[in-house]
């Protein structure tokens, strides 16, 4: 695995910025799962008063967004635990999930660029990617340093 050459988060160190990425992707993740138990209680409710034979497009991709969120809301639980008690295990879960997660988001906004004449709210769907390509490296440069201190704890 390659090192990479990020030392601080913003001018916090990397173990704060990975605290304040932890709280803050935890909430966004319950946010989104929130957002999507309601879209899937609204599109119920649409369907079951117009026609309940027919199911829309959004309800089962609501459900899949709610198993997917649901995982990752797991995912940042351990990522927080992970850094807070420094234990790079829970942290690496994180960063496989969250890899998953934004290799998923790819074809999502490649969808919407192609599909879809550009607008002014799509400029935060393509910076998404290169942010949180940041975020990334910053937990993936903290947890190498985590696995060397603990490298140097056993020597």
């Amino acid at each position: 695995m390659v090192k990479l050459a990020v030392h601080n988060c913003c001018g916090y160190s990397l173990k704060t910025g990975s605290i304040i990425i932890a709280w803050s992707s935890f909430i966004s993740s319950i946010i989104v799962l929130l957002s999507a138990i309601f879209v899937v209680e609204e599109e119920l409710e649409k369907t079951l008063q117009n026609n309940p034979n027919e199911i829309t497009v959004a309800l089962p991709v609501a459900f899949v967004i709610i198993i997917l969120y649901g995982a990752f809301v797991f995912g940042n639980i351990t990522f927080i635990f992970g850094v807070h008690k420094e234990h790079r295990g829970y942290i690496l879960v994180w960063i496989i999930t969250d890899t998953i997660f934004r290799i998923i988001h790819i074809p999502i906004v490649l969808y919407f660029l192609i599909k879809n004449e550009f607008h002014l709210y799509y400029i935060p769907l393509i910076l998404y990617p290169v942010i949180h390509t940041y975020i990334l490296m910053v937990v993936y440069q903290y947890y190498w340093i985590l696995k060397d201190e603990e490298s140097t704890n056993l020597v």
